[in-house]
């Protein structure tokens, strides 16, 4: 049985009265239009099919749905919701949470013309929760009522989540090179937060490329095992989750004692020339050099010079005064360190002893030496030619003892180790041999003998003086006669 007058006769009734008919339920069914105005008050069995039509809606249609928010605790927030109809039927709104209706709810309803037609209302409702809590998580939605009937909204999911919250922050360090450092940081949060680290801003962390630096999923502590120079510089930890992040900054200080790149040099310079001693230094903070002369500290002369950071030491115009030690000295918060130089200066430039003038004095002397070896081989091979060509001369009378290896040429050696006794033709009175191979001859012409009545043995034959040249014939008994032709 159907006894109203509320109908809404659109298209979607469009086929309750011809069932109806069919059915042969007509008489049971007492059903008036109340919309659209046209057909208001008309039984739905007499409104003609084409009759039913949707050009109209007088009942709510929601045309703005709640959405889903995070929230973070202890925040405000709303949530809005809003129909238009063409009836000016009033409308009631209302809001459920978990499919409870709320109440008491703060709610805030306007309603407004569409002013593109004008005959069409708009009705807004705004849900207001303040001080949101982890009880106000759950899903919302609007119901908007008219006389027509009542139209439900999708359901809008609030999530309360907590801002994270350091409750551990890296604290600012100075340390040495080769110690180990730890940095801490640790955050709450709803969700959990993440932890991310940046150095300097960015994510070069040189530590990392050395693989010097360590960081623990589960702990909360960034490790950089022997720490270097260029590991410092700002560390920032961040805390994030969807409710938001937070950051915390500490530097890193890493000191390092002052130490030479290069190593001072000796010098060795003449009168009026210029010398620079170079001091080049590292160390962090940055070390301050002063330079020493002695125990005294050199300033800024006409002659003595400073490049900025005093890592260059210029002396023009240098006198003898100026040679000694020269000192470096490198400080700065961790340390001193000291370096020395050992300046010479010579009189003359021609004797300066630099390794020009060493080389050019020791290709001299080479030069000297061979030159000389050539002279005396020149010498005793002149001397040798001249005692061979006098090894044979003219004498009375010559035994070659039997002993002595005598070995002489063609053109008058004798080529056996025997006795041989030379006859002259022309005896000549300063000398003569005995049978017995010893050479008597007279002091002045044999100079290694001390008397002239004392016999030598000689190696070589003795020789007497002739200007007769002698040569071998080709006789029996050997004789040397005198070449007359020669």
């Amino acid at each position: 049985h159907i006894n109203s007058d509320s109908f809404l006769c659109d298209c979607q009734l469009k086929w309750l009265p011809p069932w109806l008919v069919e059915k042969e339920l007509q008489a049971f069914v007492v059903a008036t239009c109340a919309h659209p105005e046209s057909l208001k008050s008309k039984s739905i069995f007499a409104v003609l099919p084409e009759s039913f039509v949707c050009d109209d809606f007088p009942k709510p249609q929601i045309i703005i749905q709640p959405e889903t928010t995070v929230a973070v605790l202890g925040k405000d927030i709303r949530f809005t919701c809003s129909a238009a109809s063409s009836s000016s039927s009033p409308m009631t709104f209302a809001w459920k949470k978990d499919n409870e209706v709320l109440r008491n709810a703060e709610m805030e309803n306007f309603a407004h013309v569409r002013a593109k037609d004008g005959e069409v209302m708009e009705y807004t409702t705004i849900l207001h929760l303040r001080h949101v809590t982890f009880t106000h998580e759950g899903r919302y939605q609007c119901v908007i009522t008219n006389h027509f009937g009542s139209t439900y909204s999708s359901k809008a999911r609030l999530t309360v989540n907590v801002l994270p919250s350091f409750t551990k922050t890296p604290q600012n360090v100075t340390s040495r090179t080769g110690a180990m450092v730890r940095l801490q940081c640790a955050a709450e949060g709803h969700p959990a937060p993440q932890i991310a680290w940046q150095k300097d801003g960015g994510t070069d962390f040189p530590a990392a490329r050395e693989r010097r630096m360590h960081i623990m999923p589960d702990d909360d502590f960034l490790f950089i095992m022997d720490v270097k120079t260029e590991d410092t510089g700002v560390y920032s930890c961040t805390a994030q989750n969807v409710a938001g992040s937070v950051l915390a900054n500490a530097t890193l200080t890493v000191l390092e004692t002052p130490s030479l790149i290069h190593p001072l040099e000796d010098h060795v310079v003449s009168v009026g020339e210029t010398v620079a001693l170079q001091c080049k230094a590292a160390g962090s903070p940055s070390p301050r050099i002063t330079w020493l002369k002695g125990d005294q500290p050199l300033v800024t002369t006409e002659r003595h010079h400073f490049t900025p950071g005093n890592q260059l030491l210029i002396i023009r115009n240098v006198v003898l005064e100026d040679a000694g030690k020269y000192t470096c000295e490198m400080s700065n918060t961790v340390g001193t360190e000291r370096a020395h130089s050992h300046v010479s200066i010579l009189q003359s430039l021609g004797c300066r002893k630099d390794r020009t003038t060493v080389g050019i004095i020791t290709i001299a002397v080479v030069c000297s030496i061979v030159l000389t070896s050539l002279v005396w081989v020149c010498i005793i091979y002149q001397t040798r030619k001249k005692s061979e060509e006098y090894s044979v001369t003219n004498t009375d009378e010559t035994i070659v003892p039997p002993d002595v290896p005598s070995y002489l040429s063609s053109q008058g050696t004798l080529s056996d180790r025997q006795e041989t006794v030379l006859r002259v033709e022309n005896p000549q009175p300063n000398g003569h041999i005995d049978s017995n191979g010893m050479c008597q001859t007279d002091a002045g012409r044999c100079p290694d003998v001390e008397a002239p009545t004392v016999g030598c043995r000689q190696p070589k034959l003795c020789l007497g003086y002739n200007k007769d040249t002698w040569k071998t014939e080709d006789t029996a008994d050997g004789m040397f006669v005198p070449d007359k032709t020669g």
